[in-house]
């Protein structure tokens, strides 16, 4: 190795060992640094406060929302006009208590209406008790709830604790005890007929001011039901369309042109017209004879539903209305004949044309022979004049050979009517007695010791006759006097329900 050499060699190792030492320092600032940076995580985390709370509050935030969309949502008071127009449509105190539990259930959880009855209290119907077995068990007296005998006393609302009342907490036993509850009066005449019993769980709404106003409106309707003029009352209607406006709309319906049938060529016809003496008949000669190809039979093959009792008018036939046969929908069997001119056929004569009859007036001439009376059509001779063409030989012919589609016969006008109007009229019958009998059994609930006693004394009619007389007017303005005079179902009731059946007990 020469000197030069020897120089390079010291030179590379001094290289080397310059770079180990360079790397052994940045390894030890390295982790130098990353022992600062354990420690300064250690530190921000531990200024760092655990509980979000104490960054952002939220939870009173929350509470305050929650308390907001509450009120949105049921608002105090709570009354619709639906719900106003559907108690006031109520025709009867059970009709209206009953409309009234399901609107109470929109603002509380649970409802009950009660009934006093001899210082008995009883549940009557409610909802949100499931299939309402439980309430079956509702019965006790009024002295065994300090909270009842204390409503009847002062006749208030009064809220209670379920689980502190006897007889509450004796009913609710096997379900989780409502966390309030709330009894309102029934008050009929001043005087308190029922209790409506209200309650919640946590999770349950419970709008008590709505629920009250509910129960306040019903028992003003109640009240006043027997001396309101109108039920419903007119004030609570729908609001209608402005009467110009709504002419306006009329007047643009009829206004529309009918539209256009479709073109119908009408076939050549034969009128004939019934009158006492034949009328001259004058065929065309303009057109060659046709054999004549019968329309398909109706009457031979299945006559008796060509004579069903259905409207058909003359376009099922394709052909133009002829004025001098009537209204062709009206249908009266008895029509006063226009004596006119027979018509003489417009177009050319066609063997195989719908000979169509008048069926509106009796079409039987005294000279005819007499016909089967399923197939009323007359048989008239032709004058010696007419020459029918080859192939007909008299107008019998074409009635035997091609039968004519003949409109349908319909039963007379008040048979017809008769028959649609029967349903209606049942019907009308069967609504009359509902309602006496809904009328009565209300008298008899809320009198039932007058109506013992009135059995007992036969002046069943004297000790009511407020009561009475009250749903007579009633069951007048509801029932037409048509339906009335039929029969009375009102006293029917009287005698069946207040009296049991003996009509001495009415006393009237």
């Amino acid at each position: 190795m020469d000197r030069y050499d020897a120089i390079l060699e010291q030179l590379r190792v001094a290289q080397s060992q310059g770079l180990d030492a360079v790397a052994t320092r940045l390894d030890a600032i390295v982790e130098n640094l990353g022992e600062l940076l354990q420690s300064a995580k250690t530190t921000v985390q531990s200024a760092l406060p655990t509980d979000a709370e104490e960054i952002l509050p939220l939870a009173e935030v929350e509470a305050l929302v929650d308390e907001l969309r509450s009120e949105a949502k049921d608002p105090v008071g709570g009354i619709s006009v639906e719900n106003l127009r559907t108690l006031d449509a109520a025709r009867s105190q059970s009709e209206l208590l009953r409309a009234l539990l399901p609107m109470l259930s929109d603002h509380v959880g649970r409802a009950v209406v009660l009934v006093i009855r001899d210082g008995v209290v009883s549940a009557w119907s409610g909802i949100g008790f499931g299939d309402g077995e439980q309430l079956r068990g509702w019965h006790g007296g009024v002295a065994a709830s300090p909270n009842f005998q204390r409503l009847v006393e002062t006749s208030k609302p009064l809220s209670v604790t379920p689980a502190n009342d006897p007889l509450l907490s004796e009913w609710l036993q096997g379900d989780e005890f409502p966390a309030e509850g709330l009894l309102l009066p029934i008050s009929l005449r001043g005087k308190l007929m029922g209790i409506v019993y209200l309650d919640h769980q946590n999770d349950q709404p419970w709008n008590i001011e709505a629920a009250q106003s509910l129960n306040a409106i019903a028992c003003l309707l109640i009240d006043t039901l027997h001396h309101r003029s109108t039920v419903p009352t007119p004030t609570l209607a729908e609001i209608a369309i402005d009467q110009v406006q709504q002419e306006s709309l009329a007047d643009d319906e009829f206004i529309q042109p009918p539209p256009e049938p479709p073109e119908v060529i009408p076939p050549p016809e034969i009128l004939v017209e019934e009158t006492p003496a034949p009328t001259a008949f004058e065929p065309p000669v303009d057109e060659p004879p046709v054999e004549p190809t019968p329309p398909e039979p109706e009457l031979d093959a299945d006559g008796e539903d060509a004579i069903e009792f259905e409207p058909v008018s003359e376009e099922d036939f394709e052909q133009p209305e002829v004025e001098k046969d009537g209204p062709v929908l009206d249908y009266d069997f008895e029509p006063e004949p226009a004596p006119t001119e027979p018509e003489p056929a417009e177009a050319g004569f066609d063997p195989t044309a719908t000979v169509r009859i008048d069926t509106t007036e009796d079409v039987t001439s005294p000279d005819a022979p007499p016909q089967p009376p399923e197939i009323p059509t007359p048989v008239p001779t032709p004058p010696p004049a007419a020459t029918p063409p080859e192939g007909i030989d008299e107008p019998s012919a074409v009635e035997l050979e091609a039968p004519p589609p003949v409109r349908p016969v319909e039963p007379p006008a008040d048979v017809a009517a008769g028959s649609k109007q029967a349903p209606d009229e049942d019907a009308r019958q069967e609504e009359a007695r509902r309602f006496a009998r809904l009328l009565v059994s209300e008298i008899k609930l809320y009198n039932e010791d007058e109506v013992e006693r009135g059995r007992a004394e036969k002046d069943i009619s004297t000790r009511l006759r407020e009561d009475i007389d009250r749903s007579r007017e009633m069951y007048e303005k509801r029932i037409s006097e048509d339906v009335r005079s039929g029969h009375d179902y009102f006293r029917d009731e009287l005698v069946r329900i207040l009296a049991d059946g003996d009509a001495d007990a009415l006393g009237m």
